[in-house]
């Protein structure tokens, strides 16, 4: 559950919140074929299950772990910068709960299976559980989308972060503006980017709060910015980040497609900001103004960007695809 502070002093919350339903809601608004795994509190039911039963959310991998679900408070800046405002007491409290919330290996391993693509938000710590989800994905051909979970970003991650991009070789991973000029002491955007394209990541998602994001792969950028989503009045950001690297993965894997993978990660965050809280509801209605909407989107780019249009075509011929108008 949520609280956010604004910088103008507004308080808002509780509401429904969670980096895993965050992410899922991004998915959810593409595809029926998307399955939470979480490891809830006794009284989860008691503030997600209404949600739960009118989005008809598969509960196959939800697992009974812990007692009282926790509360989160945001604090944003003027930037756009937020922070999670605890005392020493309630850091020792969440980071305890943190311990039984984040994903097991056994979790992920019982899904893990070809044509099949995981987003995980996970702290860079701990090369053990690195190292033998490298072994599962190996094995089964599982695609991971990795956002670290940071409580507070800066160099001090950068070491465990590289090794673990050594370590995973991630198909997909994602950071925001604000975490890597902290974790890569810069602010330099031109020289977050080379830094990011060093890593070689097959798809990278770059996010730059209201702006955008960039597409990173296979040394080609592609700039996509944000998508106002008729309608959805921007009402607060918390959560977009993780909608919106859910959307991408999804699209970078049902499409092979750099930028329409972007544009549909935008939507899902455009989605994400209409409201406080998780996406209220997944109707047709949503999926086809979700569809449309990158239809749309996407042949403007492209017009926009002439040069583009060749440059995909080898990530389509690839995919197995034609040209296309949409999703």
């Amino acid at each position: 559950m949520d609280r956010t502070t604004f910088a103008d002093g507004q308080v808002n919350g509780p509401y429904l919140g969670g980096t895993g339903l965050f992410g899922y809601g991004g998915i959810r608004i593409w595809t029926e074929e998307v399955s939470p795994i979480l490891n809830i509190a006794a009284d989860f039911f008691d503030y997600y299950g209404k949600w739960m039963e009118e989005n008809q959310v598969d509960q196959t991998h939800l697992n009974l772990a812990y007692d009282k679900t926790f509360f989160v408070d945001m604090v944003y800046q003027e930037n756009g910068y937020y922070e999670s405002i605890y005392t020493i007491q309630e850091k020792i409290d969440n980071a305890f709960l943190y311990g039984y919330t984040n994903c097991r290996l056994e979790q992920i391993a019982r899904v893990a299976a070809p044509q099949t693509a995981l987003y995980l938000y996970y702290e860079p710590i701990n090369s053990v559980f690195w190292k033998e989800l490298k072994k599962i994905c190996d094995a089964s051909g599982l695609k991971v989308m990795w956002e670290p979970g940071f409580s507070v970003c800066d160099s001090g991650f950068r070491g465990m972060f590289l090794r673990i991009i050594e370590t995973l070789r991630p198909e997909m991973s994602t950071l925001n503006w604000f975490e890597a000029s902290a974790m890569f002491e810069t602010t330099d955007e031109e020289e977050l980017l080379q830094i990011i394209e060093g890593l070689h990541i097959p798809f990278f998602f770059f996010r730059c709060g209201k702006r955008g994001a960039y597409v990173l792969t296979r040394g080609k950028r592609f700039f996509i910015p944000s998508v106002d989503m008729p309608g959805c009045e921007s009402v607060d950001p918390t959560g977009c980040g993780n909608a919106s690297s859910a959307g991408a993965m999804y699209g970078w894997m049902e499409t092979g497609d750099p930028v329409m993978a972007g544009v549909m990660g935008n939507i899902s965050g455009g989605f994400n900001v209409g409201q406080f809280g998780i996406i209220p509801s997944f109707g047709p209605d949503v999926r086809e103004k979700a569809r449309r909407t990158a239809g749309e989107v996407y042949q403007r780019l492209l017009a926009e960007n002439p040069s583009w249009r060749e440059e995909l075509k080898l990530f389509r011929e690839e995919k197995g695809e034609g040209e296309t108008d949409g999703v």
